[in-house]
């Protein structure tokens, strides 16, 4: 079976969570700035059977927001021109990540790590999309 990647798309940095083949778990892969992430995920799109791309959206992006967005999804067509791309709302994947980390017993510190939250938002974004319980 394929899995599905989740990604909490930022302009600064970019979450990733990813399904087993079965896609029973949902796990986090990291959190990557633009610039690095196609470095690392290029061989992963390619070699890997991806069936789809859930990305978050804010149900208000900005249109700053919107053309990156699009740059993105055009550059994951190169590497994968087969992959579904669909969007999911992510209004309070980062507040609900933040309480993740709290429930999951992360310190303080941790919890206030951007790379952490944007991790964390990409698996509760394919979870919630995959009709998991939160």
């Amino acid at each position: 079976m394929a899995r599905t990647v989740g990604i909490d798309f930022g302009t600064k940095r970019i979450g990733v969570a990813d399904t087993d083949t079965l896609g029973i778990s949902v796990q986090g892969k990291g959190t990557y700035t633009p610039e690095v992430f196609f470095k690392v995920f290029d061989k992963y799109f390619s070699e890997e059977e991806i069936d789809k791309v859930v990305i978050g959206r804010p149900s208000k992006p900005s249109k700053a927001f919107e053309k990156e967005l699009e740059k993105f999804i055009s550059r994951l067509k190169e590497v994968n021109k087969d992959v579904k791309v669909v969007f999911h709302d992510e209004d309070y994947s980062s507040k609900d990540a933040v309480q993740a980390l709290i429930d999951m017993g992360y310190s303080k510190k941790a919890r206030q790590q951007k790379t952490a939250i944007d991790q964390a938002s990409a698996v509760l974004i394919l979870q919630d999309f995959l009709g998991f319980a939160k």
